[in-house]
């Protein structure tokens, strides 16, 4: 079964976020540089790992910044697709030490 869902996941995995931090610095435009990262990318067989969007985060600011939470919110999103969400898995105290 879990075959079956993997394959409707519209990526494959382990689903990859890419996160690019001190966007309160940049070095040249934003926008430009994940253009950039995202055409190498393209074409390249681990380019169906990566989530869009990609990010760009100021990481000085908490996580009420939008950009941090746009970024939470996604990650919700894919782990919710995830097969193995939802799965009962047993834990042994042992096994915690």
């Amino acid at each position: 079964m879990e075959e079956k869902k993997e394959k409707c996941l519209p990526y494959l995995r382990p689903p990859v976020f890419v996160v690019g931090t001190h966007a309160d610095k940049p070095f040249k435009d934003i926008r430009d540089t994940l253009q950039c990262i995202q055409d190498n990318f393209s074409g390249k067989e681990y380019d169906q790992h990566v989530i869009r969007p990609l990010y760009a985060v100021d990481n000085t600011r908490s996580d009420s910044y939008r950009g941090v939470q746009d970024l939470q919110n996604r990650i919700s999103e894919v782990l919710k697709q995830e097969p193995y969400m939802g799965e009962k898995v047993p834990i042994r105290y042992g096994a915690l030490q």
